[in-house]
C-alpha cells in the first residue's frame, strides 16, 4: 500500500458519511480525492452497527430537509449509483403515551407537512390495524409517515465507495490519521466599517490594506500524518464519526462531540410479527423494534449511560430492555436472542450535526456529531459537503444553522426526536 504524496481533498473516515462525500466530490469532477479509514473494512464503525432507519419525523426543520434529500437519493440509489440495495418504505410509527408529547408531535407534524412531508395521526384502533399485538392501553395517539423506512447501511456505504473508486477516488483502509502538519500565515479578512473605525491608528496594520480590511493569522493544515505516511492536502474533511473530536484536537479545534454506547439486539424466528418492516418507537421509553428477516431487531437508549468508548455488550441492560419491550410488545416474551452488538453515537449538546468549515482552520471541513442520524442523512450531507468545498456554499439544503460557531454563546435549537 503506497499513499499518494498529495491530494486535492483528504477525507478522514470510511463510514457512510466519508464515502458519500467522496462520491459526490468525484461526481462533480473532483477526482483527486483520498479517503482514509483506520479499520480493516469500510462501514465497520458506527455506520455498520446502526439499525438502518431513515425517517422524516424530526423536530428541527433542517433535519427534515436533510431527510427529504437523503431519502430521495436512497429511492434513486440503483439508478444513480448502480448498486441494488435493500430499502423498505413501510414507515415509522411513534407511539405517544401522554398529551404533552401529543401536542409536541402535532406541532412537529404541522412543520413537516409545510415542508411537503405527509404525517398522519393515528388512534389506538388505527394502530392495531397497522401493527397487531401491541399493548396500547396507555397510548393516546401515534404519528405515522409512510415514506420513512429501513435501508441497508453496508449496501449504501459500499455503493458510494465503489462508485467513487470508479471515478478515480483512492480509498485506503487500515490507515490511521495520527496528526496534522500545520502552519500559520498572515491573511486578510474583511471587516465592517464600525470595526475598522474602532482599530483606526493601530500601527501593526499594514499600510497597504484598505480601511475595510484587517490582518489576521490564518491556520492551515499542510499535511495529514498517518501510520503509513504523510499526504499534503488542499482540503481536509473530518468525517470520523465518534472519533471526530480526536481529529479536531489534531488541528486545535474543540469539537463538542462525545461518544455514547447504544445496544442493538436481534431475535431468533418469531411467529406473529408484522409482515411489514415498520419501525415502531415507544417515544416515552425510547424502546424500538422492526422486523429483521424472520425475527425482530430491537433496542433502547439508556439515559444513565455515560460517555465512553466502550463497545462491549452489557447483558444486564438486556434485562431492562426486555422488561420494557415485553410490556409494549408481548410477543417478545417468547423471543430468543440471536445476536447483540453495540455502536457509538456521536452526540453534540443540541443533538444536531456540525457541518461546514472550521472557522479557525482555513481548509478543514466538518461533517460530525449526527447524534444517531448519520446514516439516514449521509446521502444528502455528502452532496452538501461537496458543494461547500467546490462552490463555497451549500445549495441542496441550507445548513448554516449547523455551523460550529453556533456553540459560541448562541441560543441552541436542539433536535428533540432523538432515540
Amino acid at each position: 500500500m503506497i499513499l499518494p504524496h498529495t491530494a486535492e481533498v483528504v477525507i478522514i473516515g470510511g463510514g457512510v458519511m466519508g464515502c458519500s462525500i467522496a462520491y459526490h466530490l468525484a461526481a462533480r469532477g473532483c477526482h483527486d480525492v483520498v479517503l482514509l479509514e483506520k479499520q480493516e473494512f469500510l462501514a465497520a464503525g458506527a455506520t455498520g452497527r446502526c439499525s438502518g432507519g431513515v425517517r422524516h419525523q424530526f423536530s428541527h426543520p433542517t433535519n427534515v430537509q436533510l431527510s427529504i434529500a437523503s431519502i430521495r437519493s436512497v429511492q434513486c440509489f440503483a439508478e444513480e449509483i448502480g448498486a441494488v440495495i435493500d430499502f423498505h418504505q413501510d414507515g415509522y410509527l411513534f407511539l405517544l403515551s401522554n398529551q404533552t408529547d401529543r401536542a409536541t408531535f402535532e406541532k412537529n407534524a404541522a412543520m413537516q407537512k409545510s415542508l411537503g412531508v405527509s404525517v398522519d395521526f393515528l388512534s389506538p384502533s388505527d394502530i392495531r390495524q397497522l401493527i397487531p399485538n401491541l399493548f396500547l392501553e396507555d397510548i393516546v395517539a401515534a404519528t405515522f409517515c409512510a415514506r420513512d423506512g429501513i435501508a441497508d447501511p453496508n449496501g449504501i456505504t459500499l455503493g458510494y465507495a465503489n462508485a467513487a473508486k470508479r471515478l478515480g477516488v483512492q480509498i485506503f483502509t487500515e490507515v490511521e490519521v495520527t496528526g496534522f502538519t500545520m502552519s500559520r500565515s498572515a491573511g486578510v479578512q474583511r471587516a465592517s466599517r464600525q470595526s475598522a473605525k474602532a482599530v483606526a491608528g493601530v500601527k501593526a496594520a499594514p499600510a497597504q490594506l484598505s480601511p475595510l480590511q484587517l490582518p489576521e493569522m490564518q491556520i492551515t493544515i499542510n499535511k495529514v500524518r498517518t501510520t503509513t505516511g504523510d499526504i499534503a492536502a488542499k482540503t481536509v474533511v473530518n468525517a470520523a464519526g465518534p472519533f471526530a473530536r480526536r481529529i479536531g484536537e489534531f488541528a486545535g479545534v474543540d469539537l463538542p462531540v462525545l461518544p455514547y454506547r447504544r445496544h442493538v439486539f436481534t431475535t431468533h424466528p418469531l411467529t406473529g410479527i408484522p409482515q411489514v418492516w415498520t419501525m415502531v418507537i415507544d417515544f416515552s421509553s425510547s424502546f424500538y423494534f422492526h422486523r429483521e428477516g424472520d425475527g425482530l431487531l430491537f433496542g433502547m437508549s439508556d439515559p444513565k449511560e455515560p460517555s465512553s468508548w466502550r463497545e462491549s455488550v452489557d447483558w444486564d441492560f438486556l434485562d431492562r430492555v426486555i422488561e420494557v419491550g415485553v410490556k409494549r410488545y408481548p410477543i417478545l416474551e417468547n423471543a430468543g436472542i440471536r445476536h447483540a452488538w453495540t455502536g457509538l453515537y456521536e452526540v453534540t449538546p443540541d443533538a444536531n450535526p456540525i457541518l461546514g468549515p472550521a472557522s479557525d482552520v482555513s481548509n478543514l471541513i466538518l461533517a460530525n456529531g449526527f447524534s444517531g442520524h448519520g446514516f439516514m442523512h449521509g446521502p444528502a450531507v455528502g452532496k452538501i459537503i461537496a458543494e461547500i468545498i467546490l462552490d463555497g456554499k451549500a445549495s441542496t439544503v441550507d445548513v448554516s444553522e449547523f455551523s460550529l460557531d453556533r456553540f459560541r454563546g448562541k441560543i441552541l435549537a436542539p433536535e428533540r426526536n432523538v432515540i
